[in-house]
């Protein structure tokens, strides 16, 4: 699922609008010009096994992940779904801080065609999906800085797990494993993305200095990986930057913690030749996006909840703009997964309202543990807060939240 460069994008003949990536044929969205795109759901045919032979799941145009789509920060685009399956879909843009609630006017039923416009106020790796998470209909949602970071590459990485009858099967990017191009002495951008709804994936790059530059398309400190170790919830991106520091020829793998074992989901593959200049010191920071640099929760609303309980119709009123600090408990026995509709938010530390030096819009609350996250709700509507227990095949719960 390669990556593009900007020149590969789709412009405007006036003005640069929307941009879709520039994939392969075979990977193409299709479009009906450079601020629209077009995906089809229908079911498809793919080879996710390792050990050959096509599974039967549904997809977006053909493909899982479905056709990444590219804009750039404060532009529109315009989304067009065509339900060629049996059930009514409802899609979702997951991580996007979109201006109403996803599933306002969102069902799309069997034949019929949606329209999706949306203007996504922030850079950085976001996806597409159904609500709930059905087969393989997901793809990336890239909105990429108004000024480029200082890079040679950009690619990503999705992996999911996936029931298919005989077992669980990982993929990479649609596959039993993937290969990512590489040039020795380059600096690549990495976006990684767990699209299993209901596993964590930790995975390990300890053969090449990895920095952390992003988590769930919003921009953090930099900071070193330790051991080149990174942990992904279910739906959390991270945005890493990587350093060619091998030569050419050379391969480096990127494994996955499978049941204590190290399975080898993707390969840096090295090209020939070698970029011209030294390695890259330690990078700036990406450039932010519109959140609040602090949360003022001295007048913060409280309210709890409690993950193992059956969910109310709704778990708490706020007034716009007024922060919220959020307490999550879980008394249950499985770790659950908890994702935050349309915000982000600030995970607080456990004794005191200091928070992590980062946003997020997804986190796991381990069982028998308590977490608690701070934002700041600025707009209106019944907002969801979907949770899923971490077991395979598990259901995700809807709660929901109101911004008057």
């Amino acid at each position: 699922m390669p990556s593009l460069s900007r020149r590969q994008w789709l412009s405007g003949a006036a003005s640069t609008l929307a941009m879709v990536s520039l994939l392969p044929p075979s990977s193409l969205a299709q479009s009906d010009g450079p601020d629209q795109v077009i995906l089809r759901a229908a079911p498809a045919k793919l080879p996710l096994r390792a050990g050959g032979g096509l599974s039967d799941v549904p997809a977006f145009s053909g493909l899982t992940p479905g056709p990444t789509v590219k804009m750039r920060q404060g532009e529109s685009i315009n989304i067009s779904i065509i339900n060629d399956l049996s059930e009514t879909l409802t899609p979702y843009w997951h991580g996007v801080r979109t201006a109403r609630p996803a599933w306002a006017d969102a069902e799309i039923r069997p034949t019929r065609r949606g329209e999706f416009p949306i203007r996504p106020p922030d850079a950085g790796t976001f996806w597409y999906r159904t609500l709930p998470r059905t087969g393989g209909l997901y793809g990336l949602l890239i909105v990429e800085e108004k000024t480029p970071p200082d890079i040679d590459r950009d690619a990503v990485l999705v992996l999911d797990d996936w029931g298919l009858g005989d077992g669980r099967t990982v993929t990479a990017n649609g596959r039993p494993s993937a290969d990512i191009p590489i040039r020795a002495g380059e600096r690549i951008r990495l976006r990684l993305l767990n699209a299993a709804p209901d596993r964590m994936m930790q995975l390990c790059l300890d053969t090449h200095p990895v920095w952390v530059m992003a988590i769930d398309g919003q921009p953090a400190a930099p900071f070193v990986a330790r051991d080149g170790r990174l942990t992904l919830a279910p739906g959390n991106r991270i945005d890493v930057f990587l350093d060619a520091t091998s030569e050419p020829g050379a391969t480096a793998p990127i494994l996955l913690d499978q049941d204590g074992s190290a399975l080898v989901v993707a390969r840096l593959v090295y090209e020939s030749g070698r970029r011209d200049g030294s390695l890259r010191g330690a990078p700036p920071p990406l450039p932010g996006n519109p959140l609040p640099e602090r949360i003022d929760m001295r007048a913060a609303s409280r309210p709890t909840i409690e993950l193992s309980e059956p969910p109310s119709d709704l778990a708490f009123k706020v007034a716009r703009g007024r922060p919220v600090v959020l307490t999550l408990t879980n008394r249950g026995a499985v770790p659950t997964a908890v994702h935050m509709q349309g915000h982000h938010v600030r995970l607080l530390d456990k004794l005191d309202d200091g928070w992590k030096p980062f946003w997020l819009d997804t986190l796991v609350v381990t069982a028998g543990q308590t977490e608690r996250v701070a934002f700041l709700p600025d707009r209106p509507g019944r907002w969801a807060i979907e949770t899923t227990p971490l077991l395979p095949g598990a259901t995700a719960t809807m709660r929901r939240f109101e911004v008057t």
